[in-house]
């Protein structure tokens, strides 16, 4: 259907220098201030992993074992007093620019609609993190003919290429990416140079291991003291 992706993403007004890494992200001396990450399992772990020097390409390899994981949690305990965790996707652009963290994991989608707004914010597209979504059908359906026939429309190059002239997800047509143009193609997850050092969401993995993990991660992460709303930040700000 279509590629989506969480980089990392700053306030360039509230940094003296801008970040270059998920390691820099730790870097609480050079960069001093309050962190976002997405209060779940998946992407921040990967994201430790990441910042701890595990190459993208053997973060699952790595996080599938208990000493994987152990080491993905206790870097996240390096900074678990200086972060303020995201559950909605639009709560780090908000927390950016308001100033209430300095820098935030955040998916691009939000960035870029912020900076559409005349936000001034900056991403760091290094080992950014990508998911496809997918279409499904539903088994038993009476009109599976129609839906295969929209999805191969939807899925056409030139109506993919709508749809990201229009919001910052990418194709998952390659013959969608030519027909854009560089401005628009380049703030894309799978633009070319983006997709350098990126890592893709193992949805397998997620799917076998996800239940452990996310159950470990709701242990370690401090409790939320009700339910977030998009009114209403400041239960994730004090």
């Amino acid at each position: 259907m279509f590629a989506s992706s969480i980089a990392l993403a700053f306030n360039p007004d509230k940094l003296k220098n801008a970040p270059n890494s998920w390691t820099d992200f730790w870097d609480l001396r050079k960069y001093p201030g309050k962190r976002g990450l997405r209060r779940s399992a998946k992407y921040t772990l990967e994201i430790a992993l990441l910042a701890d020097g595990v190459a993208p390409s053997d973060i699952y390899r790595v996080l599938a074992t208990r000493q994987g994981a152990d080491r993905a949690f206790n870097k996240l305990d390096r900074i678990k007093a200086n972060v303020i965790w995201w559950q909605a996707p639009a709560q780090p652009s908000v927390w950016l620019t308001s100033g209430n963290v300095v820098m935030s994991a955040a998916d691009i989608f939000w960035i870029d609609a912020a900076q559409q707004q005349g936000k001034k914010l900056n991403i760091n597209r290094s080992a950014s993190i990508y998911d496809v979504n997918s279409w499904a059908i539903v088994k038993g359906n009476h009109n599976a003919a129609d839906t295969y026939r929209f999805i191969a429309f939807a899925s056409k190059p030139e109506n993919q290429k709508v749809f990201s002239e229009n919001i910052a997800y990418a194709p998952t047509n390659a013959r969608a990416v030519p027909l854009l143009d560089a401005e628009t193609a380049d703030k894309l997850p799978t633009a070319g140079a983006n997709l350098n050092g990126a890592l893709a969401i193992d949805g397998q993995f997620w799917a076998h291991q996800g239940k452990v993990l996310e159950e470990r991660f709701e242990k370690w992460a401090p409790p939320i003291r009700r339910q977030q709303d998009e009114e209403d930040d400041e239960d994730y700000t004090r």
